[in-house]
Order: structure tokens, then sequence, then C-alpha cells
């Protein structure tokens, strides 16, 4: 059942208002210039419109097992932004709270209410 861009508007309007959505965040890509000797340069700048965008980030561990049968954890940090922003892409910087994490891969879901990027932190 697919929702009217009415519907999925008052559904995220309803979860909003719960303080589901407690952060906020910049989406940054990047940019590459070249300097006077011709080197590449390389920058973050904020997308238009995406300065403050709501969101709720949770880390949680996840544990898998190789073919060898040995158990492997990893901590899996995700970040849901209330709304549907086709333009996030992998590679590009969400900073929340002057942390900036790198987007590794992005789900709009089937209905198009949420954004969830699975991100790591960047440098690390």
């Amino acid at each position: 059942m697919r929702l009217t861009s009415t519907e999925m508007a008052a559904r995220r309007r309803n979860i909003a208002d719960k303080g589901a959505f407690p952060l906020t965040a910049a989406v940054k890509r990047k940019t590459v210039t070249q300097s006077d000797t011709g080197a590449e340069l390389e920058s973050y700048q904020t997308i238009t419109g995406m300065s403050a965008v709501k969101c709720l980030m949770t880390t949680k561990s996840v544990s898998i097992t190789d073919l060898n049968g040995a158990i492997l954890t990893d901590l899996v940090t995700r970040i849901k932004f209330d709304g549907y922003y086709d333009t996030i892409k992998p590679e590009m910087i969400i900073s929340i709270s002057g942390t900036e994490y790198e987007v590794r891969a992005v789900d709009n879901g089937s209905a198009g209410l949420f954004t969830t990027c699975i991100v790591g932190k960047r440098g690390a």
C-alpha cells in the first residue's frame, strides 16, 4: 500500500513531534579544486538546505559467523533522517555535534518516509 504525500507528511510530523529525532545534522558533499601548483584539494561543503536536518543516531553491536566458524563482531552506526533525502549518497559526510561520519550506505525505504544511512566515524 502506497501512502499519499499528505499521509507521509502527517506520519513524519507525528513521529517528529514525539521527539524521535533529537539531533540535527549537516550533510556535506566533497568538492575538489586545484591549487596554484595544480594539486587537487578536497574539501566538504554543506549541501544547500541540509545544514540542520533532524535525525536519530544509533549504534549496535552486530555479530556474524564466518565460513571457518569464527564469530566476528563489529559496531554498526546508523543515522536516520526525518524525511526522504535522495540527495544523500555514499562517501558524503554527515556532521553531528562536531563529529563527522562518512556515509557508507543509504536506504530510503520503500514507503519514502525516512532515509537511513550506515556510517563510520571519519578518520577511524
